[in-house]
């Protein structure tokens, strides 16, 4: 039993370091995507160009509301910050979440605190069956 508070302070400490980590990298690069487009050469310059016309156009050809497009919408409304947060130490990497959470829902002040919460009661149910159950998991 000695090794749980190891456990969960790695996962904890983990999330927090990528969570801040993330912060910068994503708005750093925002910072500089301007700099680096004009420093790159011309050639790469015209097919970023060309793509992003293509892409536009791909886009506004598509049909807005299919089914598929109605269930993502849903499932994103229903379970958004709470999916990330209960699947991120699971089934999700801690980076994974960390980065999702910071881009999507830094505004949020419970994001932080619910996030070290799942940390901390996923590490508990994951130690209590891997001590009672080492059989199945072999």
């Amino acid at each position: 039993m000695g090794d749980l508070p190891a456990v969960e302070a790695g996962g904890i400490l983990g999330f927090i370091f990528y969570y801040y980590l993330s912060g910068i990298i994503i708005h750093k690069f925002l910072e500089h995507l301007p700099k680096l487009y004009c420093c790159t050469p011309i050639t790469f310059q015209r097919r970023v160009d060309i793509w992003l016309d293509q892409f536009k156009e791909r886009r506004r050809q598509r049909r807005k509301f299919t089914r598929r497009n109605k269930f993502i919408v849903r499932t994103r409304m229903k379970y958004g910050m709470w999916g990330i947060i209960i699947l991120t130490p699971i089934l999700l990497s801690i980076p994974l979440g960390a980065f999702l959470g910071k881009k999507y829902y830094e505004r949020k002040r419970r994001f932080l605190p619910l996030m070290i919460f799942s940390i901390f009661l996923w590490g508990i149910i994951s130690f209590i069956l891997f001590y009672k159950f080492p059989s199945i998991f072999r």
